[in-house]
Parts: C-alpha cells; structure tokens; sequence
C-alpha cells in the first residue's frame, strides 16, 4: 500500500476488502486480513485565493518577504514545513522556478507573473539590507547586528 497514493491506494483496499470478504463467505478463509488494511487519504490542497483578493492583501503588506510568503501560500499552496524548508539555493531564476520536497518527492513549480515579480522585490531588498554569505530563506528573518 505504501506505494499506491490517493485515489489508487483506496482502489487496492476496496479490491482487497472485498476479495477477502467474498473469500470468507464462501468459507475458504475464517478471518478477513484486509480489515486491517488503511488507505491514506489525500492531501486537499486549500482553494486558491481569487486575484482581486491576493492584490487586496498583498497591497497591505509593506515587508516584501511578508509579501512573498503571502503569494507563495496563497498561489503556489506552500504550507508551513515547505516555506520553512525554501532556500535560496532552490530558487532558479534562469527558468522561473523554485523546488521543494512534498512528502518525502521533489516538486518544481513554475511562478507565475506576480510571484516572480515579488521574488525579485525581496531578493533585491535581501541584497540591499543582508549579508551576501547569509543562506536565510524567505520565511527567516534577517541575522542580527550588534
């Protein structure tokens, strides 16, 4: 079961399910195996924010970092764990995109018009105010100063 995700993992338990079930009232078995069976449901990705609304937020927010993490969840679904994991390193500006790992696989998406836009707001004001060795991610804060 461990290899089969979402609609196929609950197709294999159905089948066996019902296979052992069939097999039990004809007597061939005693006692079903497949009860035990549990199938992972999928992950319901949250339903994108309508443009009109993002814009509407995005034009309250003065910090470009908020601003990007704000379209990388609401346009991309970038949960926590992923925006916590987002390094520089994964972000190709030759192609326009940024990669990351969901559920143990590496997915690449592509940014659209006003992500990528906010990504070069915020890397160029990462370069104007940070160190150029610092590796932070979007979702970090900047090192302190002394």
């Amino acid at each position: 079961m461990r290899e089969h995700r979402g609609k196929s993992s609950t197709n294999v338990r159905s089948a066996l399910r019902s296979l052992f079930r069939s097999l039990k009232r004809e007597r061939c078995i005693f006692t079903d195996p497949a009860q035990a069976v549990t199938a992972r449901q999928p992950q319901r990705l949250p339903r994108p924010l309508p443009l009109n609304q993002l814009r509407g937020v995005l034009d309250r927010l003065t910090d470009p970092r908020a601003r990007l993490i704000t379209a990388l969840v609401a346009v991309h679904a970038l949960g926590i764990e992923d925006l916590r994991a987002l390094k520089l390193s994964h972000y190709d500006a030759a192609c326009g995109t940024f990669a990351v790992e969901r559920g143990g696989l590496p997915f690449t998406f592509v940014l659209d018009a006003l992500v990528a836009r906010l990504t070069a707001e915020w890397l160029r004001t990462r370069r104007e105010r940070w160190p150029p060795q610092s590796e932070c991610a979007p979702a970090h804060h900047p090192p302190h100063r002394a």
